[in-house]
């Protein structure tokens, strides 16, 4: 008797993730809700990895010198750290905290101001005949939008200061997580070793610990280098600003220093907030203002930025550029941050996939 099979039984695998990705089409709100779940709960985690990923440089270091295990070095690191916090919370957050209030409770008076000047100079465009050349009644139509537009900042803003005190809590647990992490950090690497030896190829798991090791030296030189670069950056504003006399020079020096973490479009994003703020105020002091700044992120482009950096992503501007196109598109201000790195290992893969095809071919591009 023969064998019967079922017809086209290959097909029904494909079939069933064709219908499993349909029925997620029609259910991507209740997706993203439980993400979005998943991810608050585990922000701690989330915390304590980064937190440990950032201070294992140190720890690592203070370790290798004579007389100083891990205990004491991650106590050194870590009390250094809490320092830190410490010296944010008491003399950089109240101050942060002051000039965003004062800016808030003066923006509608500010808002008003900058309504009427516009509408005094629409006033005096029409006088001098300009209505053959402007579209006047969409210029009105923008103008009354202003204050849509700042309310919606406010209502964001405050939004962001209510949901402070719940993100420091989940901050402090992933900084004492992290400590537990970096001590049993040979645990959790053979326990990762131990699986992939076990669920693949000898070979393939040599690649794929090779590609890591590649990753975590692109990325880990690269966000640490980044961030070190930002707060000088931000350090300088905060001096240059205080020189000009400008107003908030906290808040604005911190919106300067955290859009530099952003590769070539982050001095434009930061300058523009910096330059409306202040333009609230003078004018004649905007134009000073955005000359400091265009004079800070050159000297950041070229002394700051190379001393620091070097030449750790190895990529040309093309690359990084559609790396934060790509990843502000999908995932927005973290995705610009990360795309650049994460760009680089992508690159760095294709590259050693590319030149072991091309050895097993015995083949030699020029």
């Amino acid at each position: 008797m023969k064998n019967s099979k079922i017809p086209y039984i290959r097909w029904l695998p494909l079939i069933l993730i064709g219908i499993i990705f349909y029925k997620s089409l029609n259910s991507l709100d209740a997706i993203k809700s439980f993400v979005n779940l998943v991810i608050s709960v585990l922000v701690p985690l989330i915390w304590a990895m980064v937190i440990a990923y950032i201070v294992h440089p140190a720890v690592k270091r203070l370790e290798s010198l004579p007389r100083i295990n891990r205990t004491y070095s991650i106590a050194i690191v870590y009390l250094v750290l809490l320092g830190l916090i410490i010296t944010l919370g008491v003399v950089v957050v109240p101050r942060l905290v002051l000039n965003i209030t004062e800016l808030v409770n003066r923006l509608p008076q500010l808002i008003v101001t900058l309504e009427t000047f516009l509408a005094d100079s629409i006033a005096s465009l029409k006088n001098y005949s300009f209505s053959q050349y402007i579209d006047f009644t969409a210029v009105d139509e923008y103008i009354s939008h202003i204050s849509g537009i700042f309310d919606t900042f406010i209502t964001t803003l405050l939004d962001s200061v209510l949901g402070f005190g719940s993100g420091v809590f989940k901050f402090f647990m992933g900084l004492i997580i992290s400590i537990y992490i970096l001590k049993d950090k040979e645990a959790f690497g053979r326990g990762i070793k131990r699986f992939m030896y076990a669920s693949f190829s000898k070979e393939t798991t040599t690649y794929l610990l090779e590609l890591f090791r590649d990753s975590d030296r692109i990325f880990s030189s690269y966000i640490i280098g980044k961030l070190l670069d930002s707060v000088i950056v931000g350090v300088i504003a905060f001096l240059g600003f205080n020189v000009l006399g400008t107003p908030y020079t906290l808040l604005l020096a911190m919106i300067i220093g955290v859009t530099n973490m952003i590769p070539y479009f982050g001095p434009f994003i930061g300058a523009v907030p910096v330059t409306i703020i202040i333009l609230f105020f003078d004018p004649i002091l905007a134009v000073w203002s955005v000359l400091f700044i265009f004079i800070l992120q050159q000297l950041d482009g070229y002394v700051i930025g190379p001393k620091i950096l070097g030449q750790s992503m190895g990529m040309s501007p093309f690359w990084i550029i559609l790396a934060i196109l790509i990843g502000g598109g999908l995932f927005g201000l973290l995705g610009m941050l990360v795309g650049v790195p994460v760009m680089a290992i992508v690159r760095n893969v294709a590259i050693k996939s590319i030149n072991h095809k091309l050895d097993e071919k015995e083949i030699t591009v020029t």
